[in-house]
């Protein structure tokens, strides 16, 4: 999705110094290439550094693209997407400066990315709580995205995993009507996976100072997001806009409309922890 986001970016005067070719050499460098390269531009380019900058941190399947597309809506606000996945680059030495150096390209004077706390623990093997102190104590504005019913999370991740379908961009905005199996295993170790993240994101967001967006309160309905892109825009220091997003809903609100075999999946979840998120 990175891509993507930068793509789309280009062609609106987002970014600058970037074109397809630039994109293509990019994503086919060595790892150390773009570390090396990124810290290139951040002792070059520096003084484009935009003051104002944002960090969105979330786990996959909660939002986070949605919320990006919403703030890039803004005139004077871009976000790019994740830059410290395993596909940008690998055991970066130093973040910061590596996600600095690339938003030096930035033709916004707020601007900023998304990061998962499995990415900065694994892909770049850093403490997480280290690395966001790092960019609080610089200036970045850290975000919260969270999604608080972990059942219908685990069940949108596995799905989307199955059918392909990550996003739905621009169509009739009906979300996809596709009913998929998913086996009472996979599923709870998608809800397991799904508590350690969010532990891990509680403790190293546990000493900073942060806003904490909801998926369910703050991202479904458009009065919603209005409200939420509001606190969020004050936060970060621009002036409220309407947001706008191409993005639609991919999972049925329904459960069973969206798990062929949730009856099995709804006994299996009777008695057990994730009981409550049945409702």
């Amino acid at each position: 999705m990175t891509q993507e986001i930068l793509k789309l970016s280009v062609r609106q005067g987002k970014v600058g110094l970037v074109g397809p070719l630039t994109l293509a050499l990019y994503r086919h460098s060595p790892h150390v290439a773009r570390e090396l390269g990124a810290y290139g531009l951040y002792l070059l380019r520096r003084r484009h550094l935009p003051p104002r900058k944002f960090l969105i941190f979330a786990q996959g399947r909660s939002g986070s693209t949605l919320l990006v597309d919403l703030l890039n809506s803004h005139p004077d606000v871009f976000s790019y997407g994740e830059l410290l996945q395993e596909d940008v680059v690998t055991n970066v030495r130093r973040p910061r400066l590596f996600v600095e150096g690339l938003l030096t390209l930035s033709r916004r004077p707020t601007s900023g990315f998304k990061v998962k706390v499995s990415q900065l623990s694994g892909a770049q093997r850093r403490d997480p709580g280290e690395v966001l102190a790092d960019f609080e104590r610089h200036g970045w504005k850290l975000i919260h995205l969270k999604r608080s019913n972990i059942l219908k999370h685990a069940i949108s991740s596995v799905r989307a995993e199955k059918t392909g379908q990550f996003h739905n961009i621009g169509g009739s905005g009906k979300p996809g009507s596709a009913a998929v199996r998913i086996e009472v295993e996979e599923l709870l170790e998608n809800l397991r996976a799904r508590q350690r993240q969010a532990a891990a994101e509680s403790r190293a967001l546990a000493a900073l100072p942060h806003l904490t967006v909801e998926y369910e309160s703050d991202l479904t309905g458009t009065e919603n997001q209005k409200v939420a892109l509001r606190r969020v825009f004050e936060y970060i220091g621009v002036e409220p806009r309407e947001a706008t997003t191409v993005f639609r809903k991919v999972t049925a609100e329904r459960l069973e409309d969206s798990v062929s075999n949730f009856a099995e999946l709804e006994a299996a979840l009777r008695g057990s922890e994730y009981e409550g998120y049945l409702s």
